[in-house]
């Protein structure tokens, strides 16, 4: 079924929108370990695409990896610090942690 997304199909594989969509894909079907794979390349090239880290913080928040969720919420606000989602999930993944002084 995901056999399509691992191909190439053409599309140039040193875009970081490439890897950060394939990664939304696989995030979708909640293959979280592919899709962290994938927003990891993304960051590799491009490391200011703030909505890479948040993605990626996503696919963390949803394997229970909260620590390392923040991490990359955190790099999201440093490049961006108005991207409200961001603060928000950063917020909520310190909440889990039971962090609610952070939180």
């Amino acid at each position: 079924m995901m056999k399509w997304l691992k191909g190439s199909l053409g599309i140039p594989q040193d875009d970081a929108v490439t890897y950060y969509n394939r990664g939304l894909a696989y995030d979708a079907l909640k293959q979280y370990e592919e899709a962290i794979a994938d927003y990891g390349k993304a960051i590799k090239l491009n490391p200011k695409y703030a909505a890479a880290h948040i993605a990626k913080g996503n696919a963390y928040y949803n394997l229970g990896q909260y620590e390392k969720a923040i991490a990359d919420y955190d790099k999201a606000i440093e490049l961006d610090p108005e991207y409200t989602t961001a603060h928000n999930n950063r917020g909520l993944a310190y909440y889990r942690r039971e962090q609610y002084e952070e939180a």
